[in-house]
Order: structure tokens, then C-alpha cells, then sequence
């Protein structure tokens, strides 16, 4: 049988079909046992038909039957239908990303709102509670030696970046969209905790896993279909967010001069 493929969160019902009939005529001929064995022993009763190697094969994928495996793919086949972007006023969004692995993505899925990206690494060097020109100066000499880069053009892009986000209390709407690592986490933490007052409306698509990839990386591996189905799982910023974010923020800069920035250098 096929190993399991997927890494973009698209998953095809054809070819997952596909495997299953391929499956069930390899264990008919004997030649996967451990499958025969795996569903002899979580269904005794069973009969090999192609719904038994489905449920396999929807194991395989990460879904704990055929059924659920189907409604997911239905689900993303949905949203890319009827994304509503019209009806969320989405061309007025302005989308956020620590980097800019998804804005193509995400154009090419249909979204027309505004990309932003937050791209200073947190997760990395000195976050120090010192006057923001110090702090300007210490995190654009940081990223410019560690990566390498030409100073005037960390320096440009660290103020345009900062001069953006402080226009974001006026926004209409706006999307944040982080993973569950720490490289986002941080930005979540630093961008909140810097909010004076939030925009309109603030929501935050956060993830940190989808069904069916077995090894998730980040959002920017996924493909435009399922990044238009993350756009229905969005969830509002509650109210006490931003305070949680100050607090944390502090115990992010109580690290940053000691463990936090041994490990990262």
C-alpha cells in the first residue's frame, strides 16, 4: 500500500479511495497481514469489504473512521466553494503573519484584504523592557548580524513594520494568523501586549495541527484550499487578551536576558 502523502492538508477522496481498493486487494492476497491482524483485532465481526479497508485507510490519513475522513474533505470542498469573504467584508481585513509564507496562498484561495507581516523573530535574542529607540537599535543590530543582512534594510523594514501595526487600532477587522510554536506565540504575545486598544473587531486563526497531515510545520505548507476552510475556524480575541499578553510579556523579557538568549545564540 501507498504510504500516507499528504503535507498540504488537501486530501484527495479520489486517490484515498483509490488506496483503499488497492488495500483491500493486497490483504484478499495475503500480502498485508499486520492490516489484517489490525482489523481482526479492534473488529473481530468484521468482513473484509471495501468499508473495512476505508476505515483503515481513514486511520492511515488521522481520522478515526471513513465517515469523518469524508466530511472533512466535504468541509474544505465547501469553503472553497463558499468562502463568503463578500460577507465578511474581508476585502477591508488586514491579515497578520509573523513572515509572509501565506499571502500567496491566501490570494490565490480568493482572499483581497491586506497582508502584514510582524517578521522581527522573538524567539530569538535580546527582548529586553528598555526605552523603544534602545530597544529599535538592539533588536535591527541583533537580526542584522545574526542573519547577515544589510543594516539600512533591517532598519527600514523593522520601522515599517512597527509604523503599520500602529495604524492597526484603527482597522476595521483584523485576522491574526499563528501556529502553536514559539516563534508565533511570542509574536501573539508581543503584538497583543503592545495594543493600546484593539481594532473594531480582532480575531485570531490559531493552529496546531490539521487533520489529516501527520507532520505539521506551519501554515505556510498548507494548500489555499484548506487555508480558505482555517478562515471559517477563526475565533474572536477575548477581552482579557491583551492584559493575559502583558503579563506574559514580561516574563518573556525576565528570560530574555538569561536562558532565553543562551539558547537562541
Amino acid at each position: 500500500m501507498s504510504v500516507h502523502p499528504i503535507s498540504n492538508g488537501h486530501i484527495n477522496l479520489v486517490q484515498q479511495r483509490k488506496r483503499a481498493k488497492e488495500l483491500l486487494q493486497r490483504i484478499k492476497a495475503g500480502l498485508e497481514p499486520e492490516k489484517l491482524a489490525l482489523l481482526h483485532r479492534l473488529n473481530p465481526t468484521s468482513d473484509l469489504t471495501l468499508a473495512s479497508a476505508q476505515w483503515l485507510i481513514a486511520r492511515d490519513v488521522g481520522f478515526d473512521s471513513w465517515p469523518k475522513l469524508k466530511a472533512h474533505v466535504d468541509a474544505i470542498a465547501f469553503a472553497r466553494r463558499h468562502p463568503h469573504f463578500s460577507a465578511d467584508d474581508e476585502s477591508k481585513t488586514q491579515h497578520w503573519r509573523c513572515g509572509n509564507d501565506i499571502e500567496h496562498s491566501l490570494r490565490l484561495a480568493g482572499f483581497h484584504g491586506t497582508f502584514h507581516c510582524y517578521t522581527d523573530p522573538l524567539s530569538m535574542g535580546p527582548v529586553q523592557n528598555i526605552p523603544f529607540a534602545d530597544y529599535r537599535t538592539v533588536r535591527c543590530t541583533y537580526i542584522q548580524q545574526a542573519f547577515r543582512l544589510e543594516a539600512d534594510d533591517v532598519t527600514r523594514r523593522f520601522d515599517e513594520e512597527q509604523a503599520q501595526w500602529q495604524r492597526l487600532p484603527d482597522a476595521e477587522h483584523a485576522v491574526l494568523w499563528c501556529e502553536a510554536d514559539p516563534y508565533d506565540q511570542l509574536f501573539l504575545i508581543r503584538s497583543l501586549s503592545t495594543l493600546e486598544k484593539p481594532p473594531q473587531k480582532l480575531e485570531l486563526i490559531a493552529v496546531d495541527n490539521i487533520p489529516g497531515v501527520k507532520r505539521f510545520i506551519g501554515l505556510g505548507q498548507l494548500s489555499p484550499d484548506v487555508l480558505a476552510w482555517l478562515w471559517t475556524q477563526r475565533k474572536t480575541v477575548p477581552a482579557d487578551a491583551i492584559a493575559l499578553a502583558h503579563s506574559l510579556v514580561g516574563l518573556v523579557r525576565a528570560l530574555t536576558d538569561s536562558a532565553l538568549y543562551a539558547c537562541s545564540t
